[in-house]
């Protein structure tokens, strides 16, 4: 390995090593003594101050020039680091200050297992979201106590929000949203909403907030909070018949 001295100040001397860029400081002792044994016993090499001029890209590409630069090697367990985008790095900066710039907003982690030798690790994302404040209103049917998820029945729930994005003008657009239901098209001569849940007629087990709704009509959901369907036998909490399901419209009440 070639020194050339550079300047010499006082009792100390500015020396190059090959052709590398790097510059160091060094006093007329530690010169001779490092002539003497080929290489820096003076100072960390980590340490010294190097020129870059590495330019934005993958690290496939930053790395070697890295390597070159610092005479450090440089160890990637993980193939995938390589593929990493860095923003690169220029000016005067040690090994140490320009990795740390080379490695900025790659989520990589470093450390040097040896003096000459740096490894590179995917960082382990510790971060955690902390949510706070009231459970968010959870949608429920008025004859049923516990959340639907917890009711030992099969409901489909269509809420307002659905109507309105959807843009449905009656209850049988709605009711399209339900698995199960057959819409009729006046078979028999019955006019009005005629359904069938499950296969069973469901013409006279159409609800307003629990309360049956007679007549054979089509009816407009414009001032209905929300449609539930309860899907199987409901007599037990709607009533005689109700065979194949219910169909209860939740009215909006405005103040």
């Amino acid at each position: 390995m070639l020194f050339y001295p550079i300047k010499v100040v006082g009792n100390s001397k500015a020396y190059t090593v090959g052709n590398s860029r790097r510059v160091v400081l060094a006093h007329a002792s530690e010169f001779k003594g490092l002539r003497s044994s080929g290489h820096l016993n003076s100072q960390d090499p980590s340490r010294q101050s190097i020129r870059f001029d590495i330019k934005p890209g993958p690290l496939s590409a930053a790395i070697p020039l890295f390597e070159q630069n610092t005479g450090l090697k440089v160890i990637v367990p993980n193939s995938a680091i390589l593929e990493l985008l860095s923003p690169g790095v220029s000016g005067l900066y040690n090994a140490e200050q320009a990795l740390k710039q080379l490695l900025s907003g790659t989520a990589v982690a470093w450390h040097f297992s040896d003096s000459n030798t740096v490894l590179l690790e995917l960082q382990l994302s510790s971060e955690s979201v902390d949510v706070q404040g009231e459970n968010a209103a959870q949608v429920t049917s008025t004859k049923y106590t516990e959340p639907l998820l917890d009711s030992p029945q099969t409901v489909t729930v269509i809420s307002r929000k659905v109507i309105e994005e959807q843009g449905a003008t009656t209850l049988r657009d709605t009711l399209r949203n339900v698995a199960g239901i057959s819409l009729a098209a006046g078979e028999g001569g019955a006019q009005g909403d005629n359904l069938t849940i499950r296969g069973f007629t469901a013409r006279n087990d159409i609800f307003i907030d629990a309360m049956r709704d007679f007549g054979s009509y089509y009816r407009d959901p414009f001032n209905v909070e929300e449609v539930e369907v309860l899907e199987g036998p409901s007599a037990v909490t709607f009533g005689r018949g109700t065979t194949g399901g219910v169909v209860n419209q939740k009215a909006s009440h405005l103040n």
